[in-house]
């Protein structure tokens, strides 16, 4: 009779080892919010925030097709946003601001600090000052460090399920696997609800 190779499983205590190397992972990835003063969870660093910057925020300005050509009005646009700038909790940002040609009423930050504003958005405006606080909105996303907060809870969600997964293979494969799939499923509609609620930003 040929034998069945059992796949390995792990037992509580290797279970709670592994469960600890991931906590005091956590917990050296803690850092003092710019903005609140607090201590938080933060798993993402500033060279990474600007990666992901420089990695998408081309393809949406290409999508909202591209700066706009006066430039006069870009050279203005971006020299309130710097003078703000200047007062900001993360200084050491390399702060771009822009417009851009879409018609739709709109401005968004991307965490390593390039900002814009719509064509749409700037026609309701009725002086620099209005400017200024639209500016202001956006690049408080940046110092309160919004996107590499979101990025952090989607690596501590997808920690908590391999967790539970793995504990749950302890007592059956079938139970590990499902445990997985309801897990990825759960917090999948949980960060694009997140995502949906910080993305859309529209100035009322």
């Amino acid at each position: 009779m040929n034998s069945i190779k059992k796949q390995p499983q792990i037992d509580r205590r290797q279970f709670l080892k592994y469960s600890a190397l991931s906590a005091t992972s956590f917990v050296v990835g803690c850092a003092v919010n710019p903005v609140t003063g607090k201590m938080q969870l933060m798993l993402v660093s500033k060279n990474q925030e600007i990666q992901i910057d420089r990695q998408h925020s081309p393809h949406q300005f290409s999508a909202d097709y591209g700066f706009i050509q006066d430039k006069g009005i870009a050279s203005y646009v971006n020299q309130v946003g710097q003078n703000i700038a200047k007062n900001t909790h993360r200084t050491d940002m390399p702060y771009a601001f822009h417009c851009v040609n879409a018609t739709y009423v709109n401005a968004y930050a991307f965490p390593g600090g390039s900002i814009a504003a719509t064509r749409g958005i700037l026609l309701s405006l009725e002086n620099e000052a209005e400017l200024a606080a639209l500016m202001g909105h956006e690049w408080g996303h940046v110092n309160a460090r919004h996107t590499a907060e979101q990025l952090t809870s989607s690596q501590v969600t997808s920690a908590i399920v391999s967790g539970a997964a793995m504990l749950a293979k302890t007592q059956d494969e079938t139970y590990g696997a499902l445990v997985t799939g309801l897990g990825a499923l759960g917090s999948g509609l949980l960060l694009s609800k997140y995502s949906r609620d910080n993305k859309i930003r529209y100035l009322l």
